[in-house]
């Protein structure tokens, strides 16, 4: 008796929380900016800046509030899970409608724009901005992109580090190329904006701005804008991209209070900063063929670094 209500109670306990937003994805843009013009006390017109995003992004965003509240599914299993000791894994699918006037799928993976990593930040914020936890939660990802013929949708699930299993010999037959990046990753920022002359440009800090230039600079010092990253990228099927990200704690920790980092930086912010710093405008090569993305964070007592493995999807 003991046994089966200790099975029954294991049970009932929900693995995961899942939810198919069934309309088209949309991918997070980069927000704009537009100068506004107020009273000020004194009767001087005073200058502001407002950075906004477009209406159909927000739209989009409105769309998974409204059907995630209207379906009551952050509820207490679903804090439960994300607030896991060692952070929660989120496994999102992104299924895209083909344009109506063509007659079949010709490629199962989306090797096209809208990015993947932009994808992802989409379906996050849409989640974690109605719920009270921050989605810094999330130590894990695992995304893919998808064409298919019927409505677009997506499909996300959300499950405790404990109770993740990942088959890491799945799709993953193709040749290989890596890059080391021995310095401390960096999350894409949101772009501040400033007046210059009588219009307003929009740019990112020195730190993000100094991270790219790291990328950069070690992918020409070890050589690896190579002809083994022109193969692996222009594989039919698309590019799966690995990428771990490693924190070094501070040196007065005596031991790890956990193996996964849940404190920031997001996930999806980290990985935007690095596939952008990589693919970046002198490679000439699209990261919108990268089709599915396994990203983790960790804490380490060794130095703080980014190990990226893209492979061929087999």
């Amino acid at each position: 008796t003991t046994l089966f209500r200790s099975l029954f109670e294991r049970d009932r306990k929900r693995l995961m929380w899942s939810v198919t937003l069934p309309f088209q994805p949309v991918s997070a843009p980069r927000p704009s900016a537009r100068r506004n013009v107020s009273d000020a006390t004194n009767d001087v017109a005073e200058k502001r800046i407002s950075t906004y995003y477009d209406k159909k992004y927000l739209d989009y965003l409105k769309k998974i509030k409204s059907f995630i509240e209207d379906q009551g599914l952050l509820d207490d299993e679903f804090y439960s899970i994300v607030n896991d000791p060692m952070g929660a894994i989120m496994e999102v699918d992104f299924y895209y409608q083909i344009p109506k006037s063509y007659k079949k799928v010709y490629n199962i993976m989306k090797t096209t724009a809208p990015d993947l990593d932009n994808l992802v930040k989409s379906a996050m914020d849409g989640i974690f901005n109605i719920s009270a936890i921050r989605d810094s939660h999330i130590t894990g990802l695992i995304a893919f992109k998808y064409n298919v013929a019927n409505e677009g949708k997506t499909v996300v699930r959300i499950k405790r580090y404990s109770e993740f299993e990942w088959d890491t010999s799945e799709g993953l037959n193709g040749d290989i190329w890596e890059a080391t990046f021995d310095f401390k990753p960096v999350a894409t920022p949101r772009p501040k904006s400033k007046f210059r002359g009588n219009g307003i440009i929009t740019y990112y800090p020195k730190e993000y701005n100094d991270y790219l230039e790291n990328i950069k600079n070690t992918l020409k010092e070890k050589d690896l804008v190579n002809d083994q990253l022109k193969k692996v990228m222009n594989a039919p099927m698309g590019v799966i991209a690995q990428i771990d990200y490693f924190y070094q704690v501070r040196k007065d920790k005596k031991k790890l209070d956990s193996l996964m980092r849940t404190s920031q930086p997001d996930i999806d912010n980290l990985v935007k900063g690095t596939l952008d710093g990589i693919f970046n405008k002198e490679i000439g090569i699209k990261d919108s063929r990268v089709v599915g993305l396994i990203a983790f964070k960790y804490n380490t007592f060794e130095k703080s670094k980014t190990n990226v493995r893209l492979q061929e999807m087999g």
